[in-house]
């Protein structure tokens, strides 16, 4: 079953949006833009979610590649600090690092499987959270980290799935953990 197919494309030297968008547009892609993606769907009551940004016919500009590095380095720290009993303070802590670095999230930071419970932002654009939530053994979340400048025309997406163990994450997809460079034909 479709979920989520959200994108957006623009040129990474002027770009006009950072967020995946619900609607495409008309805009044709180009040599040199960012495409960024949030897709999920399920199956048969099993649902996953992958979060990648792709560039379109060279590599990224300094600015998404800074962007893109600073998404990894927030996905890493906030999945590094979760397991059976961790705390909504743990992830808003390991979180911080998107504001440390200069930027800003415009969506959810994290979230349980199929949009659930907990809803996590970072301190500076919390929303509200479950004040005694703690994540628990086997429950599915995604880390989604949608790093974005200050103004939100630039921002880059990163993240999956992931399923919580005793002592930390487990991934649920094999797709690499990277900006990906698409070839541009024609």
């Amino acid at each position: 079953m479709n979920g989520i197919h959200y994108m957006i494309t623009t040129a990474m030297r002027q770009p006009h949006g950072g967020v995946p968008q619900q609607y495409m547009s008309e805009r044709i892609v180009q040599r040199g833009d960012v495409l960024v993606t949030e897709i999920s769907t399920s199956y048969w009551g099993y649902s996953g979610q992958i979060l990648r940004t792709f560039t379109i016919g060279e590599g990224p500009t300094p600015d998404y590649e800074r962007l893109h590095a600073v998404a990894e380095e927030a996905f890493e720290r906030v999945a590094a600090v979760i397991r059976d009993g961790t705390g909504v303070d743990e992830v808003l802590d390991a979180a911080e690092i998107v504001h440390t670095r200069g930027y800003t999230i415009y969506d959810d930071f994290l979230h349980g499987a199929n949009q659930l419970p907990p809803i996590v932002r970072t301190r500076r654009t919390f929303r509200g959270a479950p004040p005694d939530f703690h994540f628990r053994e086997n429950m599915c979340l995604v880390i989604q980290p949608n790093v974005v400048s200050d103004d939100g025309l630039m921002g880059v997406q990163f993240g999956e799935m992931l399923r919580v163990t005793r002592t930390g994450v487990e991934r649920l997809h094999e797709y690499p953990r990277r900006l990906i460079v698409c070839d541009a034909q024609g």
